[in-house]
């Protein structure tokens, strides 16, 4: 399934809202490394600028581990930059479009009273 709705937002700056279900490594013996994208977090009932989608996944280096989990279970929203990317199934590839985030993830709460980039 790719998520043509993000098609006429590619490389433009999006807003991101949604459930944080799963934080986890995705290779436990690269705990310990700093430049790795190890740390992967699950965002589901996504809502990217108005626009639903079911899922997103996110990956992050390890520093944000600890700080995604604490928020396991609440609704997040952060600021972030629809890319394509491709990717293989069945030895076919397919162009998709993923997030790449530009901002903390935060809160709805706190992100709505903060407002971070209405400065």
């Amino acid at each position: 399934m790719t998520r043509d709705i993000l098609r006429p937002l590619r490389n433009k700056t999006v807003t991101v809202t949604g459930d944080l279900v799963n934080v986890y490594y995705k290779n436990k013996l690269d705990v310990n490394s700093t430049t790795k994208f190890n740390v992967g977090i699950l965002l589901k009932n996504v809502i990217i600028d108005d626009k639903e989608t079911d899922h997103i996944w996110l990956f992050e280096r390890n520093k944000h581990y600890d700080k995604s989990k604490s928020m396991i279970g609440k609704r997040v929203k952060f600021k972030g930059i629809v890319n394509p990317y491709l990717k293989q199934k069945d030895g076919y590839y397919q162009e998709d479009y993923g997030i790449e985030r530009k901002s903390n993830i935060l809160l709805e709460e706190t992100y709505d009273k903060e407002k971070p980039f209405k400065r």
